[in-house]
């Protein structure tokens, strides 16, 4: 009966592990793929690289676990008076996993708790970040609104040189039909040498 329960007991921490293990591989990628995109600020990036830390340490320990685990099974089923992993071991082993994996949520949440979000519409484009500047651009607004500020003006100012290129062409189509152009009635003949006219 003693020996059913420890097997019961060492088969859940064996499938806790597989969870951690799990957890922390599916989180410790999620953070390696917006570290290497462009979603991590300059002071907020030690928060997520901490955190992939600990998630693999605690991938490591989770292994770590279920190979002391399988050991001991191993050992007990042979019966050939080898000791079994220390349980203190174990226990230890168990509690680094613990810590590992709080560490690494809790550095998650601290990136996540930091993450700059993006402000609304409104406080963009206050009023008194719209004055343009001596260069012309507004000083208010970041970067990326300032280039799409300058793209949207070329793009104007392109359509409104087509557009009075496009008048100027038809004003000038206007002027040339509207001049009188000479009728055949008032063309003079044209004498030849022979003193005929044609």
């Amino acid at each position: 009966m003693n020996e059913n329960k420890s097997y019961q007991g060492n088969q859940g921490l064996v499938e806790w592990s597989k969870w951690i293990s799990g957890i922390s591989l599916f989180s410790a990628s999620g953070c390696v793929g917006v570290l290497v995109s462009k979603g991590v600020g300059e002071k907020n990036i030690i928060n997520i690289k901490l955190a992939i830390v600990f998630f693999l340490v605690s991938i490591v320990v989770a292994w770590l676990i279920q190979l002391a685990i399988a050991m001991q099974e191993q050992n007990s089923s042979f019966g050939d008076g080898r000791k079994p992993p220390s349980q203190l071991l174990l226990k230890s082993l168990i509690a680094l996993e613990i810590l590992m994996f709080l560490l690494s949520c809790f550095y998650l949440a601290r990136w996540v708790w930091k993450f700059p979000a993006a402000k609304p519409a409104q406080e963009i484009m206050s009023p008194d970040t719209t004055k343009p500047d001596s260069a012309g651009l507004n000083s208010g607004k970041p970067d990326s609104i300032k280039r799409d500020s300058i793209k949207r003006d070329l793009v104007k100012n392109n359509l409104l040189k087509r557009e009075a290129t496009r008048r100027e062409a038809a004003r000038r189509n206007i002027t040339r039909l509207n001049k009188p152009k000479p009728d055949s009635d008032t063309v003079k003949p044209v004498k030849t040498d022979t003193g005929r006219s044609y």
